[in-house]
């Protein structure tokens, strides 16, 4: 997993006030999770945009100056109109404690399906998985080698080292669909041998 070091500070009003003059300056309010108790503080938008804009996960240490904090970035809230950061939610992670990520998902392999004409289609960009955050690669390697034609590889028919999924197992991953000049081939074929 890549990881990435983000200054942060720590905040003591809370109040709308303060917060709309942090935003002001650049500047995004946030809470880091763990543990039972909520830790609030501010990151500069820049600093903190290279976590966000990017399908990548990152181990993210927050320094606040005093300690450093291991966290994961588990949910943004954007502006409707300016799609500006308003806030973010961190959880910190623990050597021992499970953590739940959804992680990019990487196709790899070659389907018989494709190799016969059809047209391979990613349903799914990320799975949620839980387990230890040291165990947690930067992309889950998804082989589609048996994936033929007209079928679809979905998340019950997977699984990964050391990690459990813990999405609905009928979600469709990945499909190889028939596209409509190997329809038009079929047809063809059967009016020719009638």
């Amino acid at each position: 997993m890549l990881s990435i070091e983000i200054k942060a500070v720590k905040r003591t009003d809370l109040g709308k006030t303060a917060t709309k003059a942090l935003r002001k300056e650049g500047w995004v309010p946030c809470a880091l999770y763990g543990k039972g108790q909520a830790t609030h503080f501010a990151v500069e938008s820049k600093q903190i945009a290279k976590a966000i804009y990017t399908p990548e996960v990152f181990l993210i240490s927050l320094d606040f100056g005093d300690e450093k904090v291991k966290a994961l970035l588990s949910q943004t809230d954007f502006h409707p109109i300016h799609e500006s950061l308003l806030h973010a939610d961190f959880v910190r992670v623990y050597e021992d404690r499970p953590v739940e990520v959804s992680l990019p998902v990487k196709l790899v392999g070659t389907s018989p399906g494709v190799l016969m004409g059809g047209k391979l289609v990613q349903k799914l960009r990320k799975i949620t998985v839980k387990g230890i955050y040291t165990d947690m690669p930067q992309h889950l390697n998804v082989d589609i080698s048996g994936l033929r034609l007209g079928r679809s590889l979905k998340t019950g028919d997977l699984s990964f080292d050391k990690l459990e999924i813990t999405m609905v197992k009928n979600i469709p991953v990945a499909s190889v669909e028939v596209t409509r000049a190997l329809r038009q081939e079929a047809v063809a074929a059967a009016k020719g041998k009638k």
